[in-house]
């Protein structure tokens, strides 16, 4: 009876432990969504989770926002972006979802449900043209776009000015090829695509 009993034990506590190890499993779970669920394109290179919920896919050949059921699609064919082939999403302090591409940067205004292209003109006299491949922002709040070709630029959110500050036009202080940059406190750490890692902790005057 004493083994009967210890036996039953062991059963319950197996079974026990394969219903725990399931349960956690589950969270686990991945589901796919592609071009059969709505989704413009299956190369995604950018995702955003804006303030509202809503999911943003930025594709090789449109930018989609997903409600959690459906996608809707923003595409240049249909005329309400500038360019199909998203590369970058940020979202800023008043909602706006700033798109870069590999032809610029738009930006997307919720409230009126409308892109605008951003094309002002920097302090080394160049306006965004070229392949976005990061935005994001300091502890300022002021938008950082990094760009193949063009470098790293600063849009003073209170000044509605843009300085590069890595352009190759400016001797010594030219990065042109940056693929990633990341602000903390004092520093901004610069990624490049095969040449370094570089950071500055004095605004840019030395890197």
């Amino acid at each position: 009876m004493r083994i009967l009993h210890s036996l039953s034990i062991l059963i319950v506590f197996i079974f026990h432990t394969f219903y725990v190890f399931a349960d956690l499993n589950e969270g686990y779970a991945f589901r796919s969504l592609d071009i059969n669920n709505g989704l413009s394109q299956n190369t995604v290179h950018a995702i955003l989770q804006d303030k509202q919920g809503f999911m943003w896919f930025g594709t090789k050949d449109g930018l989609d926002r997903y409600d959690g059921i459906s996608f809707r699609a923003f595409m240049k064919e249909s005329g309400t972006l500038g360019n199909n082939f998203i590369t970058s999403l940020y979202e800023d302090q008043q909602g706006q979802i700033w798109i870069g591409t590999d032809a610029g940067v738009y930006i997307y205004d919720p409230r009126e449900e409308k892109f605008t292209a951003f094309n002002i003109t920097s302090d080394t006299g160049e306006v965004i043209t070229q392949a976005v491949t990061k935005i994001g922002s300091d502890r300022n709040n002021d938008i950082w776009i990094s760009v193949d070709y063009q470098g790293l630029f600063k849009y003073d959110t209170n000044q509605q000015t843009l300085s590069n500050y890595l352009s190759p036009k400016k001797p010594g202080k030219s990065l042109a090829n940056i693929s990633h940059f990341w602000f903390e406190d004092q520093a901004c750490w610069i990624g490049l695509y095969a040449d370094n890692l570089y950071y500055t902790n004095d605004d840019f005057k030395t890197l």
